[in-house]
């Protein structure tokens, strides 16, 4: 436990170690108390624990409490049944038809490779035409058995 993790879970959880998380709740409170500086963060938290407790509490009324969690279902609904909701099944089908059973990264790293080593030579290897021609033909390289002869001729 370090003092900024100590000091995020008094502002997220308050004073009360009874609120802090189970997984992180005794190496807090053995950190509050060997150290003077968190003592001074856990007071304040409890000052305003208090005037938080001092607050009265308001009850939501059942029909409220009902349409929330109605219109929370039919967000969900609407979102699931909604004209974008068949785009990741399209997106994975097509991922399965180039690359069957790979992770979404996979394939999508094997196009970004391929798209720079394209970049990448059709920046730096020297076209075959200037700018400055005006037949394209004068520079042509026409390729013939002859160019391939290492021999050169013996």
């Amino acid at each position: 436990m370090n003092p900024e993790r100590f000091a995020a879970l008094v502002d997220a959880y308050g004073a009360d170690p009874s609120r802090w998380p189970a997984g992180e709740r005794a190496a807090a409170e053995a950190f509050a108390a060997s150290a003077a500086a968190p003592k001074s963060a856990l007071a304040d938290a409890f000052e305003l624990d208090r005037a938080l407790d001092r607050l009265p509490t308001e009850e939501i009324p059942a029909a409220l409490h009902a349409r929330i969690l109605a219109a929370y279902d039919e967000a969900v609904t609407r979102r699931a049944s909604g004209r974008f909701a068949s785009i990741p099944a399209a997106l994975g089908r097509f991922r399965d038809a180039i690359w069957p059973g790979a992770p979404l990264w996979q394939p999508a790293s094997a196009i970004a490779l391929s798209l720079a080593i394209g970049l990448v030579l059709g920046l730096f290897v020297p076209s075959a035409v200037s700018a400055h021609d005006t037949d394209p033909s004068d520079s042509l390289l026409v390729v013939t058995p002859q160019v391939f002869d290492l021999d050169h001729g013996n």
